[in-house]
């Protein structure tokens, strides 16, 4: 499959130790930076706000993302949830959540299941 898209992925520790000139790289790669945060104008991730590449930046399970990781962030996207219950997920799953919608938006095709 010669035209199949490719996710390019990075991980990088946490914000505050981003090591030096790693904000300008993604800057440089024309690169948004998306928080996954519950903000006044967030939006829901399963409306597909994106327009380029993308970068996530996810807080911890407890606090989420800090004053200084948000001012980071180009913009927001949450992850709809139903029922009377919490509403906070575990890294992990949150993160699933966000790169499956960021896969349906990019037209990432679904891998063979052989």
């Amino acid at each position: 499959m010669e035209n199949e898209k490719k996710l390019e992925s990075f991980v990088y520790p946490p914000a505050n130790s981003l090591p030096k000139g790693s904000l300008s790289s993604l800057r440089e790669r024309d690169c948004d930076i998306c928080g996954v945060e519950i903000t006044e104008n967030t939006v829901a991730v399963n409306q597909h706000p994106f327009n380029r590449s993308t970068a996530f930046l996810l807080g911890n399970e407890g606090s989420g993302l800090s004053a200084k990781e948000c001012e980071i962030c180009d913009f927001f996207v949450y992850i709809p949830q139903y029922g009377c219950g919490t509403a906070s997920l575990n890294v992990t799953v949150a993160v699933s959540i966000v790169l499956h919608q960021f896969g349906v938006w990019a037209g990432f095709s679904e891998r063979e299941n052989t």
